[in-house]
């Protein structure tokens, strides 16, 4: 009779096992799904910010309230701060006039 329990026990015992092995499994396939999904959500926060950003430059310059760099490079022509430090100090045209004497 103790033979049977013993061996009922560790059928129980192994049953369990297996069903923790199982429980396991599925908890990693989660934990890596779930790491997969924030990933790409954090890809979608990125580009919806910028996007955020870029519409209210857009606002701001349809509004009137641009930003005194947004006002400097459109008054300039340029399309970044380099272009407007080239454009002040000269060197653009310069640049411009020596390519048109080389060719």
């Amino acid at each position: 009779m103790a033979t049977d329990a013993t061996a009922a026990i560790q059928e129980d015992i192994d049953y369990l096992k297996k069903k923790l092995n199982l429980t396991e499994g599925d908890r990693k396939a989660y934990w890596e799904s779930s790491e997969i999904q924030i990933t790409k959500n954090k890809g979608i926060i990125t580009e919806l910010r910028n996007r955020n950003k870029q519409l209210h430059s857009e606002l701001a310059i349809a509004t009137g309230q641009a930003s005194d760099e947004e006002v400097i490079l459109n008054a300039f022509g340029a399309s970044n701060r380099k272009e407007v430090s080239l454009i002040r100090s000269g060197i653009s045209n310069k640049v411009c006039t020596v390519l048109a004497i080389e060719t």
